[in-house]
């Protein structure tokens, strides 16, 4: 057969799902005509797909050596290094292929997405948009659009474009970014949020209830529970180092876990997860949720627990199908699931304080002492003494996301500058790389008579350790909202640098409150704006004070229910063998 025909042929196997064969033929093809480019391109394709990504940017460069310009595998590479997070080469190959072909609308919005990830957002936009221009109807062209005015901190044109794409592409895969969204936005009320999280439930779930078959679990006494936790980010992710310290201290006489990893590009973290589950360790990103739904069922898993919520990379309709007897959402998103199929919900007193947010859940709530342990890595950097005292000036900062930092937010912001004098404030972000959002915020903060040189931005740190370093660069953090930190805040406050925070009615603007509180900082604590604004600048005029507090900080941590891992963990077991009996009393009580 003609090479021709034969990749013509392997290319529509790959269509059909049937690599195998497609990968044959190629093969052939090359026994035949030893280097041949097409062949070397449809196997780095059908490598790329099997999730073999170093084989696949292998093939694909070799293919594009003798085909510097064809378009699409110019295309298809780039696509391939932006998902390898190799984001310069990424770059590279899909601006010659839009050279060549300057109206590929897909190229446009691959583009596009690259620059989402490396926090330019006005090219991701500019990008974006040009998309748009090519095909007014290409409707997905809005998300990155969507999630890079996220990145500046404009809220509000953000949830319009989401709705605007929710009429136009209803679905899970739409709805969930609109939900996480949502959180970012004061003028959402709690009510408004958990009704839209009940309407998710009611358009997804509903129709799935049909597949849930009715369990009934082997009784619990005198064995281990099997835990299986369900992750987008077993990968280097904020997630990663409030997670590890639990699987790391789970009794396998308690519990024997599981991890389900739906990672599209592991890294080193994923492969530090795999060692520590070991034979438990199942990857599900190239499963449906049926195949995903039958595999947690072979493994008999007694408690299933998603961590992901509606952020990136979510299963949550896996769970919909119910393949465990129990299930719980805890950790990686600040909400109700919505889901009716999940049972519980792991939080606190603090962060969710009994009766003021049960209504906003489908899940019971389960409080645990806190509804999570901060373990500092290995290397944490010597708390530093206020640099007030070297400098002369007090230097507020925060290192949280860019689109926690709304226009209400920066208003508090400037008014604590303004009633300090001489202050600066340091933000430090991926997106601190981008001009665009540099130009907001500095324009943002000169509308209200903050000049711009007492604004420090900076960027993203080589390394974690570096990233700890440059807090002995900030008197006081100040806690976002509605939106509070929580990576960020447990390291603020590891790295001695106390928090002030504005109490909310929710859990996602509860998370500084409670971390406040486990350190003893309850008069760092506002119930108002203006009490927000008061503790900043009577705390600023303090640096003795401030420096006393920096010297008690890690002793505060060891000596909290935030700090201590271990008991965390046996409370998180308990809390798993009381669902499991609450929910099905004839299992025993263990």
């Amino acid at each position: 057969m003609d090479p021709a025909a034969q990749l013509d042929e392997a290319a529509a196997l790959h269509t059909q799902q049937r690599h195998a064969e497609a990968e044959a033929l190629c093969r052939a093809v090359l026994r035949a005509k030893p280097g041949h480019p097409g062949a070397l391109y449809r196997l780095g394709l059908l490598a790329r797909d099997r999730g073999d990504a170093k084989k696949a940017l292998e093939l694909l460069l070799r293919a594009n050596l003798l085909l510097p310009e064809d378009v699409a595998l110019l295309a298809d590479l780039g696509v391939l290094f932006g998902a390898l997070r190799l984001f310069g080469p990424a770059i590279h190959r899909l601006e010659a292929a839009l050279a060549l072909a300057p109206d590929r609308l897909e190229t446009h919005l691959h583009l596009a997405g690259v620059y989402s990830d490396i926090g330019q957002s006005a090219k991701a936009i500019g990008a974006a948009r040009r998309a748009l221009e090519l095909d007014p109807d290409h409707h997905a062209a809005l998300v990155p659009i969507a999630s890079s005015l996220m990145s500046q901190g404009n809220i509000p044109e953000a949830l319009s474009l989401w709705r605007q794409l929710l009429s136009h592409m209803p679905g899970h895969g739409t709805h969930s970014p609109y939900l996480f969204s949502m959180h970012y936005a004061l003028d959402c009320s709690p009510a408004e949020i958990a009704a839209e999280h009940f309407r998710f439930a009611e358009l997804y779930e509903a129709p799935l209830r049909a597949l849930q078959v009715p369990h009934s679990p082997a009784p619990i006494a005198g064995r281990p529970l099997r835990v299986g936790y369900v992750s987008p980010d077993y990968r280097l992710h904020p997630v990663r180092q409030f997670l590890l310290p639990v699987l790391r201290r789970h009794d396998p006489a308690a519990v024997e876990f599981y991890c389900y990893a739906n990672v599209p590009q592991p890294d080193t973290a994923t492969a530090e997860f795999a060692k520590l589950a070991g034979s438990r360790w199942r990857e599900i990103h190239a499963l449906d949720d049926d195949a995903a739904a039958a595999l947690i069922r072979a493994d008999a898993i007694d408690i299933l627990v998603d961590l992901a919520g509606h952020s990136g990379g979510c299963r949550l309709l896996l769970f919909a199908r119910k393949p465990a007897p129990v299930q719980v959402t805890w950790l990686g998103y600040p909400d109700s699931t919505g889901l009716t199929s999940i049972d519980y919900r792991i939080t606190d007193a603090v962060a969710d304080p009994p009766g003021l947010t049960e209504a906003f859940h489908s899940e019971s709530l389960f409080r645990l002492p806190c509804f999570l342990t901060y373990e500092p890595p290995a290397y944490i950097p010597p708390v530093a003494p206020p640099p007030c005292l070297r400098n002369g000036f007090v230097t507020f900062g925060s290192f949280n996301n860019f689109m926690k930092i709304d226009p209400a937010v920066i208003r508090l912001w400037a008014s604590v500058l303004d009633g300090v004098p001489g202050s600066k404030l340091l933000l430090k972000h991926r997106d601190a790389r981008d001009p665009a959002a540099l130009e907001h915020f500095a324009s943002y903060f000169d509308q209200l008579g903050i000049a711009a040189e007492r604004l420090i931005f900076a960027p993203q740190m080589p390394s974690h350790g570096v990233h700890l370093e440059h807090y002995a660069d900030m008197d006081i953090a100040l806690d976002p909202f509605p939106y509070n930190g929580t990576t960020t805040s447990c390291e603020a406050l590891a790295m001695g640098v106390p928090l002030v925070v504005l109490a909310g009615a929710a859990h996602v603007s509860r998370v500084g409150v409670d971390l406040n509180r486990q350190y003893g900082l309850d008069d760092w604590i506002a119930a108002t704006p203006e009490e927000y604004r008061d503790i900043a600048i009577r705390h600023a005029a303090d640096p003795t004070a401030l420096a006393e507090l920096r010297g008690q900080m890690r002793a505060r941590l060891a000596g909290s229910a935030l700090g201590n891992p271990d008991a965390f963990v046996r409370h998180l077991e308990s809390a798993y063998r009381e669902m499991m009996i609450a929910q099905f009393p004839s299992s025993g009580p263990g």
